[in-house]
């Protein structure tokens, strides 16, 4: 766990390398069906980042920084495709609001992690149930 007051760019490689689930990204970084993308914010793009995203198969679709850019030509633009990839976004973006109005959830208040997971996981039955029947 890191404090909430860190910068979130050098959290990235802690988090990519510590990645539980193994995606197969370099096996499948060529093939468009199962290409992985990395959608990320401003806070996060950095040279370091971008390239170890792609030596590890994924493709970065960082919205770039232009704080320290002072020559307007060198910002990068998405294309098409990746602006409709970065749009997906707001829905991950969502779905973590919802779950921060469970007051349970919002704050860890249980002594053990296996009653936090129940009550995780019992939240996201409400918000999917939710969702289909459309509350």
């Amino acid at each position: 766990m890191d404090p909430g007051n860190k910068y979130d760019s050098p959290l990235l490689p802690n988090v990519v390398n510590n990645c539980v689930i193994d995606c197969k990204t370099k096996k499948y970084q060529n093939h468009n069906r199962y290409k992985q993308y990395i959608l990320a914010d401003s806070g996060y793009d950095s040279k370091n980042n971008h390239s170890l995203l792609k030596n590890k198969g994924y493709t970065p679709i960082i919205i770039q920084n232009k704080r320290n850019i002072k020559n307007k030509k060198l910002i990068r633009k998405f294309n098409v495709k990746q602006k409709k990839i970065y749009n997906k976004r707001i829905i991950v973006e969502n779905y973590h609001s919802w779950l921060k109005k469970f007051s349970k959830i919002k704050s860890l208040h249980e002594r053990k992690i296996e009653s936090y997971m129940g009550l995780l996981f019992l939240s996201i039955s409400i918000i999917i149930n939710r969702r289909i029947i459309k509350i």
